[in-house]
Formats: C-alpha cells, sequence, structure tokens
C-alpha cells in the first residue's frame, strides 16, 4: 500500500519536529510496500507473515525512497532506528490528528461499511470538502495511512474502522478518534 501525501509543507514541517535528527525538506508519499516506492517517498518496512519488509529497504533507496525506519541496525543517515514501525505509523498519525481540522467519521459493523462510507462521501461532497478510506483499507494499517493522506483542511474525514479480530476498533478508535461513529 502507498499513500501520497497532500499537504506536503504541513507533513514536511511535523516530521521533522518528530524526528530532529533526520530532516526532510520534501516528501511525497508514504509507502508499506517497497515495489510502489516513487520518488521522494517515505519507506514503512512491515514484517509479514511471508516477507520482511527490512530486506527491501535498499531496493526502497534505489527506487527514490529519501527515508526508511527499521527495526534493525542500521549505519545509514537516512534510515531512522525504531523499536516498532507499526507504532510509528500511529505516531505520524496521532499527529496528524493534530493538526487536521476534519471531524471524523467512523463506520464500523460486520458488513456495509465500504457502502455506507460511499454513500455519506457522496452526499457530504457536495456540501463539505471531505476525503474518505481508499478501497476498505480499514486494518491497523490501513485505517493510518488512508488518514495520513487526507487534507487537513478536510470539512469531513470519513473512516472505515474494521471489525476482523478482537478489539480491533477499540485499537483502531485510539489511533483515529472518531468525532461522529455509525
Amino acid at each position: 500500500m502507498r499513500i501520497e501525501i497532500k499537504n506536503k509543507k504541513e507533513f514536511i514541517n511535523m516530521f521533522n519536529s518528530l524526528y530532529e535528527d533526520i530532516n526532510i525538506n520534501r516528501v511525497n508519499g508514504l509507502s508499506i510496500d517497497s515495489r510502489k516506492i516513487e520518488k521522494d517517498d517515505i519507506y514503512l518496512p512491515i514484517i509479514g507473515s511471508n516477507y520482511d519488509g527490512h530486506d527491501f529497504i535498499d531496493s526502497s533507496f534505489k527506487s527514490g525512497a529519501i527515508i526508511s525506519f527499521s527495526q534493525n541496525n542500521s549505519n545509514k543517515d537516512n534510515v531512522i532506528k525504531t523499536k516498532s514501525v507499526k507504532d510509528e505509523i500511529y505516531k505520524l498519525c496521532n499527529e496528524w490528528n493534530k493538526l487536521s481540522k476534519s471531524r471524523v467519521i467512523g463506520i464500523t459493523g460486520s458488513n456495509g461499511k465500504t457502502t455506507t462510507k460511499n454513500l455519506l462521501y457522496h452526499i457530504f461532497k457536495e456540501k463539505y470538502q471531505c476525503s474518505k478510506t481508499k478501497g476498505n483499507f480499514n486494518s491497523t494499517l490501513g485505517l493510518p495511512l488512508t488518514f495520513l493522506s487526507t487534507s487537513i483542511n478536510d470539512d469531513f474525514c470519513i473512516l472505515e474502522y474494521g471489525a476482523s479480530k478482537p478489539n480491533e476498533i477499540k485499537t483502531l478508535c485510539k489511533i483515529v478518534k472518531p468525532y461522529y461513529s455509525f
């Protein structure tokens, strides 16, 4: 998954205030998939059941990444060492939420989330500036990354909150607290 940063200047300022040892002066997007890296992206290597994203840090730089996070030690200046890449995503999301002026509408349930989100978006976009979850990215990775792709000047942000695991909704609400929920 790759997202594009809409408010680049605000994101750069936020990022530089969070990571004072590494300053960036440009950014395009964020990606958890090294194959989707574009010029000036930030790479977020995730450890999955089949692959360890850390194995692809070098290839992400060859594809144009400017920064990568890593749970492994690295001697590269453009790698940020962390205990958890997921926690860094949540941290970025939390700070983005503080900058955002949009009221988050959270939609959850066992089925119908995507349809409800799309219907609400279709109604709201006629009168308000708003954004929505891309596709059905509503997991503990998809939701925060989607939120990071929203504009901080939106009136509303309509997000799907996944419910495929126990306590997932609670976890997602801690990452991005909804103003309204359905």
